[in-house]
């Protein structure tokens, strides 16, 4: 395979494990969860966590238990590959549901990866806040059927 095409794989393979991170959070799936990091990873969530990928794990799916609903976005993603190590940073819009309240919050993943036994996972993330929004749920909700057609 060209050293083009190689980038371009590795690239998609990475984007693909940003949206497995969405999924598993949202789906609550520590099978899933657990195919992200590896097994050395760390994360570092300003404001929220510090330690290993596994106990972030652990910590989000249980937080997110507790929750009536989450939904996580990705966007404006972006990956320099050099071999087996790449780095990336993608922009994250994480809404979670509690208590009559929406949570939404907008942010950035900084990640550095490697590729071990051809399977690209985070060596290590860092989490930064931009914009935290906190929003009243309201009594409706979709999907509304009421008005012109």
């Amino acid at each position: 395979m060209s050293d083009s095409l190689e980038k371009l794989a590795a690239k998609q393979a990475i984007t693909e494990v940003l949206y497995r991170y969405c999924h598993a959070v949202d789906r609550i799936d520590p099978d899933l969860g657990s195919k992200i990091w590896h097994a050395d990873g760390l994360a570092h969530y300003e404001g929220i966590f510090e330690g290993t990928a596994q106990d972030f794990m652990e910590f989000v799916l249980q937080s997110h238990r507790t929750t009536e609903a989450t939904s996580h976005q990705l966007t404006n993603v972006l990956i320099d590959v050099n071999g087996d190590r790449a780095t990336s940073e993608s922009y994250v819009t994480a809404c979670v549901r509690a208590g009559g309240t929406d949570i939404v919050v907008r942010g950035r993943y900084s990640d550095t990866w490697s590729r071990r036994a051809g399977e690209w996972r985070i060596d290590e993330r860092h989490y930064r806040h931009d914009i935290v929004q906190v929003l009243p749920v309201g009594e409706r909700s979709l999907p509304i059927t009421d008005g012109p057609a």
